[in-house]
């Protein structure tokens, strides 16, 4: 077993999820909506991830071949989760466009970039910066490419509903909480696209995806601790009920 800053990294930020996750599930068990069920699913996927491989990567931290199958199971199933809030995404904004067509378009996207980083040839390595010990992954350009396409169609609309609320909004907590969703996603967006794509491309450190990784985790760990005490002084301002759908 070798300890890694990545694996502590995907270690926590799999801990926070599952918070996140937990309180969709709490919603969801009160409001029944499509909108908090999906966002489970959404969120669920993505703490489940994080949890084994970063187990897998404490363990075969010094093996190539398994380090880059992480990679491939990473591509699947983050596409995956991003196929899911296409689905919610054109569920809201688009009532009139049968939502499945937006999970199938990422979906199978997401299968062939699958396809395409199996067939790739590349080699993710344990190295060392100064005292840390990272993984390089080596990931391809075009494999970081189209993840980072994958994000951006998923992820900007989604941050747009939440910007949209903080604008109509005439109840300052729900300001703040439209605000602070906004923040959140951008934050992930750019962990995934300094991750995916402009760590291979402007040749960064290796530790810059594990830095932008462990700030979307630590920012949105401050996020639900903050509307947790805001619950406990407002029962009737969820995080996440006030959703019509």
């Amino acid at each position: 077993m070798v300890l890694t800053f990545t694996a502590l990294v995907e270690l926590f930020g799999s801990f926070v999820l599952l918070i996140l996750a937990y309180r969709f599930y709490q919603a969801y068990k009160e409001t029944k909506t499509v909108s908090s069920r999906l966002l489970l699913y959404f969120v669920g996927i993505f703490a489940l991830y994080f949890f084994f491989d970063g187990f897998w990567i404490l363990f075969f931290a010094e093996n190539s071949f398994l380090l880059k199958l992480s990679v491939v199971n990473g591509v699947f199933f983050q596409s995956l989760s991003c196929a899911i809030i296409a689905f919610l995404g054109l569920y809201f904004l688009f009532p009139q466009i049968n939502p499945s067509i937006g999970f199938l378009f990422i979906a199978i996207l997401g299968i062939g970039t699958t396809a395409l980083t199996i067939r790739v040839p590349f080699a993710p390595t344990l190295e060392t910066v100064g005292v840390i010990k990272t993984i390089y992954w080596d990931e391809p350009s075009i494999i970081g490419f189209l993840q980072s396409i994958i994000f951006l169609i998923t992820f900007i609309p989604l941050s747009a509903s939440f910007l949209f609320q903080y604008q109509i909004s005439k109840i300052t907590f729900l300001r703040i909480r439209g605000l602070g969703m906004f923040l959140v996603i951008l934050l992930g967006l750019n962990a995934g696209v300094i991750n995916f794509f402009l760590k291979s491309f402007l040749k960064l450190n290796p530790l810059s995806g594990d830095i932008a990784l462990g700030l979307f985790s630590l920012f949105l760990f401050l996020v639900l601790l903050y509307f947790s005490f805001q619950s406990e002084s407002s029962k009737n301002n969820n995080l996440f009920k006030n959703v019509s759908k």
